[in-house]
């Protein structure tokens, strides 16, 4: 087992409105910028993802891309009027600078809601941290 190097920054963000896409590309979701401080170190990305998919039998697909690169992406596939979820962690490789992180989602063939203002169960976060290499 590798040793856990030490988090120097970290960035969170969340979903604070009620947002739907019917959208067949990616469209942004979350997004947040860290300032990285290390020559050589990772970002740890980290999302979590409830909703419901309100029209049709389709899938909702999300990526996280960071400085326009899309780094993995993750689906589900869910009845009409039915819950998903979705959860991921991805390392990637940065060196020092600032960087933009983007959760992006789109949904293949239906409209998905993600009501995070208005349904207690439904909600969009994702936590970014550096960490040492």
């Amino acid at each position: 087992i590798r040793g856990i190097g030490w988090v120097t920054r970290r960035a969170y963000v969340a979903l604070a409105t009620d947002e739907t896409t019917a959208s067949a590309t990616y469209a942004t979701l979350l997004t947040t910028t860290i300032a990285t401080s290390l020559e050589r170190g990772y970002l740890v990305i980290q999302f979590s993802v409830s909703g419901a998919q309100i029209t049709n039998v389709a899938s909702e697909s999300f990526q996280v891309v960071v400085d326009t690169v899309p780094i993995k992406a993750a689906y589900t596939s869910s009845p009409v009027n039915y819950a998903f979820s979705v959860s991921m962690v991805v390392r990637t490789a940065v060196t020092r600078g600032s960087h933009t992180v983007l959760l992006q989602w789109k949904t293949s063939a239906a409209t998905a809601r993600i009501s995070a203002l208005t349904v207690l169960e439904e909600h969009a976060a994702m936590s970014v941290h550096e960490e040492a290499a």
